[in-house]
């Protein structure tokens, strides 16, 4: 299966939702508006700020599938924004049944909670509840229904309940203060060291031990990557072996470990040779079901290279919203045959 055969033809110009896939049948089950709100920035990987999070369940018991975030719109917009949102998840997602909604916004909007409620009536599907806070915080808040009744009581802090901590252990995922604090995680060194590194790494040769240097450093306990490391896997990274063992890292045990190394190398290696790790950590992130730790390493791999052909296929991959499971199978496929567009021995070849 090529990984080409999951992108919709019209997937590239159209906005997506930031989705997120937890193992929810192995977290504790949420019971309530205020363990469903306090749950919102661990399902996400940060605390939303005016912005409608949208919990899809389906099947025997209501589990839940999956939980999407957009931006809230101005209310001229917000029909076509939900009618859109909405449509989009469940034409990819079809065994969705119903929803559990979570405005998070300074002004309590009753014309997304109605459009929401309309749009899922239209759809079929069974809207379990729509709940306002004004914020989520470290330290919890306030939650309060959308429709016209006095239910409302305190939002729990989200790092301390049962959800999750399970969540913390399960997937490693840490809550971000904001979705700005997370794309931080990604943000580039500073210049003078990134220019004096690309020197270096354009007279470097691939080190033929470079699937070698990989493991190591994925099997290594948590730590910063010293100097020889980082420019020894940056030219590592750009020969075809390494990045098959790079895969390989990524859907086996030490996948965490290895994520921390492609985040760790995002940020320490200049442009081009960064678009390598980024593009491993987007799919580290979208296997996690982390889709907004996806966006932003994809936006980074794209920045440090836009020509880089896995980067552009992941940005398609990303817009439409892939499934944890659906990309391990394309890549448990795909490892053996390098990928569909490997990238050749040097960055600045890249095309």
């Amino acid at each position: 299966m090529r990984l080409r055969s999951l992108i919709h033809p019209h997937a590239l110009n159209q906005p997506s939702p930031e989705r997120s896939e937890l193992p929810m049948n192995t977290l504790p089950r949420l019971s309530g508006p205020a363990e469903l709100v306090a749950a919102v920035p661990t399902m996400l990987g940060f605390y939303p700020h005016e912005s409608l999070v949208v919990v899809f369940t389906g099947g025997t018991g209501g589990q839940v599938i999956l939980t999407a975030r957009i931006d809230l719109v101005p209310p001229d917009r917000v029909d076509a924004q939900v009618r859109s949102f909405l449509g989009d998840v469940l034409a990819r997602t079809p065994e969705i049944t119903g929803i559990a909604t979570v405005i998070i916004s300074m002004e309590k909007r009753h014309d997304v909670a109605g459009a929401v409620e309309l749009e899922a009536t239209n759809l079929g599907l069974n809207a379990r509840s729509t709940v306002w806070t004004p914020q989520i915080t470290a330290g919890g808040g306030r939650w309060e229904c959308c429709e016209p009744c006095p239910c409302g009581g305190e939002v729990p802090p989200p790092a301390s309940t049962p959800f999750a901590l399970a969540s913390t252990v399960e997937t490693g995922r840490v809550i971000a203060a904001d979705r700005a604090a997370l794309a931080q995680l990604a943000d580039p060194v500073n210049w003078p060291t990134l220019a004096r590194r690309r020197r270096l790494l354009d007279l470097t040769a691939v080190p033929a031990d470079g699937p070698a240097l990989l493991t190591a450093a994925a099997r290594a306990s948590a730590g910063p990557l010293d100097e020889d490391q980082i420019l020894a896997l940056g030219a590592a990274l750009t020969g075809e072996d390494t990045l098959t063992a790079a895969l390989t890292h990524c859907l086996g045990k030490n996948a965490l470990a290895a994520e921390a190394v492609w985040l760790q190398l995002t940020r320490e290696l200049p442009d081009p040779y960064a678009a390598h790790p980024a593009a491993l950590l987007t799919i580290a992130a979208l296997l996690r079901g982390d889709g907004a730790l996806a966006n932003i390493a994809v936006d980074r791999a794209l920045s440090a290279d836009p020509a880089h052909r896995l980067a552009q296929l992941l940005r398609r991959l990303v817009a439409v919203g892939i499934r944890p499971d659906a990309l391990r199978e394309l890549l448990d496929d795909a490892r053996t045959a390098q990928l569909d567009t490997p990238p050749p021995a040097r960055p600045r070849r890249i095309r």
